[in-house]
C-alpha cells in the first residue's frame, strides 16, 4: 500500500495493481453519498443500528457513519485483513486519536458508539459478528481482491438468514456480483453514480425494498444476465441462471 497526495485529497493505492481507494472523489464525500445516503442510514426507524463495514480500509466509511449517527446508538463491525491502509489513512482524518485507538486496540467505545475491528479473513471472522442492519460492501475490486467477490464469500451474506431487513450498498455494478445476490434471494437495484462510475448497486431483502420504496433493477437488465458469460461467480453451486431470471424481484419491473 502507498499513500498518494493529489491536488485536493489523499488516496491510498494498492502496491501491486495500483487500484485506488475512493477513486476519483473526495473520500468522505464518496462515503456520504454511497454508504450513508444510498443505504437510507438516517431513515432507519431504530434507536440502535448495526453496520458491517466490510473493507475497513482507511476507516473513512466507519467515521462517516459515526458523524451521521445523530441520536442513534451505533454498532460498527469492521472487517479488514491488514492495519496498513488504516495507518496510512491517518493522513486523511482530522480525528487521529480515534484512528490511533482502533489501530492499537481494534476497538473504540463511547456512550453512543461501539466500534470493533475483526482482523483477518472475512470468511472466518464474519461468524463472530452481530446481525447487521446495513452493510457497507467496500473491499478492493475483483482485480485486486478476488476472494471477496467469490461465490463462497457472497453466500455468507445469506447463510445467517438476516438479509430480508438489511440494506447493502457497494460501488460495484458487476453483473456477476448482482447475479450472485439475486440468485441467493436478494433484491438488487440501481445505485447512484459515484465519481467515474455511472451506476453502483443497492441490495436488500424484499421487505427492506418495500419499506424504503426502492425499485429493483429494470426488466431490461434481464437481457444482461441472459447474454453474460458469467452471470454469477463460477464457484457457486447453490444458484443457476434460471434462479436469477425467475427471481420475484422482476415481477413488478
Amino acid at each position: 500500500m502507498r499513500l498518494i497526495k493529489g491536488s485536493e485529497f489523499y488516496s491510498i493505492a494498492d502496491s501491486v495493481t495500483g487500484e485506488l481507494m475512493h477513486s476519483g472523489m473526495e473520500p468522505f464525500s464518496q462515503a456520504e453519498t454511497l454508504y450513508i445516503e444510498q443505504t437510507r442510514f438516517k431513515n432507519f426507524n431504530k434507536d440502535q443500528l448495526t453496520v458491517w463495514d466490510v473493507g475497513l480500509g482507511a476507516g473513512v466509511n466507519a467515521v462517516t457513519a459515526i458523524k451521521n449517527a445523530g441520536d442513534k446508538k451505533l454498532i460498527i463491525e469492521s472487517f479488514e485483513i491488514s492495519k496498513e491502509p488504516l495507518i496510512l489513512g491517518k493522513a486523511i482524518h482530522n480525528d487521529t486519536p480515534l484512528i490511533d485507538q482502533i489501530i492499537e486496540n481494534g476497538s473504540y467505545k463511547s456512550e453512543s458508539v461501539t466500534w470493533r475491528v475483526f482482523w483477518g479473513d472475512f470468511r472466518d471472522t464474519v461468524k463472530e459478528a452481530q446481525r447487521p442492519d446495513i452493510i457497507f460492501w467496500d473491499p478492493f475490486s475483483m482485480k485486486t481482491n478476488p476472494t471477496m467477490w467469490e461465490g463462497k464469500t457472497l453466500e455468507l451474506l445469506t447463510r445467517f438468514g438476516f438479509h430480508e431487513n438489511v440494506i447493502l450498498s457497494t460501488y460495484s455494478s458487476s453483473t456477476r456480483f448482482r447475479g450472485a445476490l439475486i440468485g441467493l434471494g436478494w433484491f438488487v437495484g440501481l445505485g447512484v453514480p459515484v465519481s467515474e462510475r455511472k451506476e453502483t448497486t443497492i441490495a436488500g431483502g424484499e421487505q427492506a425494498f418495500k419499506e424504503f420504496n426502492i425499485s429493483p433493477l429494470p426488466g431490461i437488465y434481464l437481457e444482461r444476465f441472459k447474454l453474460s458469460h458469467t452471470p454469477f461467480p463460477s464457484d457457486m453451486t447453490s444458484i443457476s441462471l434460471q434462479s436469477i431470471l425467475s427471481s420475484k424481484m422482476w415481477l413488478d419491473t
